[in-house]
């Protein structure tokens, strides 16, 4: 997946040269892989294709603190900026909220055909900003996309930025 071209617009022609930007900038790569790729999960694959993606983020702002975002995922993520964004903790009830005023909660309850899986966006939200504000060393999580269907959301790719230092609370 390393040698791959990224899609035109990118900052990087290459994959490499965004794993090796990350690791100049400090931040430590587990690994980079696309699971569409993986032969062995072709069945997987094609049951989540096709639904909407959605984007998850965290990051913890050094003016507002730990701050989470929720919109469109995917490719529509840097194409449209549509994001709806959440300062401080966020229990369920509240990520279901966040969820009801976004565009893409909307998306996702007047899907035609029927709702998606509005609930595991909300615990994917609060999963999300629980595990950033547990880890201060964490800076960011971007969990993109999550392709989420009508009876359950698929995590496809996800990264955590690291601190090179911890940050103080």
């Amino acid at each position: 997946e390393i040698a791959h071209t990224n899609a035109p617009g990118m900052r990087n022609r290459k994959r490499h040269q965004d794993v090796q930007a990350l690791l100049d900038a400090g931040i430590n790569v587990i690994a980079a892989m696309n699971v569409q790729h993986l032969e062995s999960l072709n069945d997987v694959v094609e049951q989540i294709t096709g639904s909407l993606d959605v984007v998850v983020g965290y990051k913890r702002d050094p003016q507002f603190g730990p701050t989470t975002i929720v919109g469109l995922g995917g490719v529509w993520a840097e194409m449209l900026d549509s994001v709806s964004v959440h300062v401080g903790a966020l229990d369920l009830d509240g990520a279901r909220r966040l969820l009801s005023a976004s565009q893409v909660g909307r998306m996702m309850t007047e899907a035609r055909g029927g709702a998606l899986d509005v609930d595991a966006v909300a615990r994917a939200l609060v999963a999300v900003t629980d595990l950033g504000i547990a880890h201060p060393e964490i800076v960011a999580i971007d969990v993109n996309p999550i392709i989420v269907g009508r009876d359950r959301a698929v995590a496809v790719d996800a990264v955590i930025e690291r601190a090179t230092a911890p940050n103080p609370e």
